[in-house]
């Protein structure tokens, strides 16, 4: 068997890029052995999702997972944001800060650090990124549940407390 193309590759342009240039090379079968690279390097990575690039009738035949968010609460204390969602998650997909995305007040904050606990995210941002009655936008993609169901990407609007 040849070796995995996605060796040495750590962003999901990089991965990206190969897949548009290899697709119109490659069968069906062939297509199906690089899906299966591509996730076998993303685990060897510790769980950082590079993305499938997936064609149209694969994206529409992709089983979302139900899980939603429940709620969403803001805490300028720490700061922390605590997302809820309906059913569990994927421990080590949720705990990738890359899926999230935190505006407050319409400017981009870094995540920097997720924990992981039962149903619920919570993002850490550094002190003072957001003070309370700050509007935050909070979105996420990528995530999967704990039978690794991709997520429909989504977000919501919170304001601090």
């Amino acid at each position: 068997m040849p070796p995995n193309p996605y060796h040495g590759m750590s962003t999901k342009a990089e991965a990206d890029a190969y897949d548009r240039r290899m697709r119109p090379l490659l069968n069906q079968a062939e297509r199906k052995r690089h899906r299966e690279w591509r996730k076998q390097h993303e685990a060897r990575l510790g769980g950082v999702q590079l993305g499938l690039s997936l064609d149209e009738d694969e994206l529409r035949a992709t089983e979302f997972s139900a899980a939603t968010l429940a709620s969403i609460t803001a805490r300028a204390s720490g700061p922390a944001i605590l997302l809820c969602f309906t059913a569990a998650l994927h421990a080590k997909n949720a705990r990738v800060t890359g899926h999230y995305t935190v505006l407050v007040d319409g400017a981009r904050a870094a995540v920097q650090s997720v924990g992981y606990a039962g149903q619920i995210v919570t993002l850490r941002l550094r002190a003072g990124a957001f003070r309370e009655g700050d509007s935050l936008t909070v979105s996420w993609s990528g995530l999967r549940d704990a039978e690794g169901r991709l997520l429909r990407p989504g977000g919501d609007v919170v304001d601090a407390g």
